[in-house]
């Protein structure tokens, strides 16, 4: 069996934060998504020397250093078959964020690496859905999705997490729980951190009434049959949004 986090850090601004964070939950697997590339370091230095980053956009955000920002997967045991799949933008084709129309300067992707603890080998993928205005399902997401599932029916067994930008009870998250086993209790019904998100508790609050939702449960970890993911918790107070822990295993 092996820990995983998954955590969208929101950049730079909380690394402070985060990093005694998985310093004392030890995870063996860490998947991010709003890395900054130059970051890397810092938090390989704690989750261990073993990952892969794959970039979305780049990022001048202002008061913040400017950089890659991205998509990654830290492992404290090795990686080998990675993939980078993209299901919008382009590889290869960056456009710098412009604090505006995220579609069309970021590129979304699932990351995929296979983590060898020695004993077992593991199957993890990462990725950060396309965000849209109060969380509505657009066309953007629309074809995502099903280009998403297009993608992952061809990796067979795997456990994948991350940001949706689609909340539990919503269209978007309805495909994807219809064909991978959501494994984030029903108990937990928002996964963004009030505390440091730039919109308010009430202003988020009306946004999932008006899309029918209890709340704005935004952050999975999905599986196939061949894993088993249990003790699933988040912990608040790290980042816009709060971070989902487990243990994997294979079933």
């Amino acid at each position: 069996m092996i820990k995983l986090v998954s955590l969208n850090i929101e950049r730079s601004r909380h690394v402070d934060l985060i990093l005694p964070f998985l310093a004392r939950v030890k995870p063996g697997v860490v998947c991010l998504m709003e890395l900054m590339e130059h970051d890397i370091p810092a938090i390989a230095a704690v989750v261990g020397e073993h990952h892969v980053f794959e970039p979305m956009c780049y990022m001048e955000h202002k008061g913040e250093k400017p950089g890659l920002q991205g998509v990654a997967i830290f492992s404290r045991f090795p990686l080998k078959n990675i993939e980078t799949h993209y299901y919008h933008g382009e590889k290869g084709v960056l456009h710098t964020f412009d604090g505006d129309n995220i579609a069309a300067t970021n590129n979304h992707m699932l990351l995929i690496a296979e983590v060898d603890t020695g004993d077992a080998v593991y199957k993890f993928a990462t990725t950060h859905f396309p965000v849209t205005p109060k969380g509505l399902p657009d066309d953007v997401q629309r074809k995502s999705v099903k280009s998403l599932l297009k993608i992952l029916k061809s990796q067979g067994e795997i456990v994948f997490c991350g940001d949706f930008n689609a909340a539990r009870g919503g269209e978007i998250a309805a495909e994807l729980i219809a064909e991978y086993k959501d494994n984030v209790p029903p108990s937990y019904t928002m996964s963004l951190d009030v505390s440091f998100h730039r919109a308010s508790a009430e202003t988020l609050a009306a946004n999932a009434r008006a899309m029918g939702v209890p709340g704005q449960m935004v952050d999975y970890i999905f599986s196939t049959p061949g894993y088993s993911v249990t003790n699933l918790t988040m912990e608040s107070g790290l980042s816009d949004h709060q971070a989902l822990i487990a243990t994997v295993s294979k079933s």
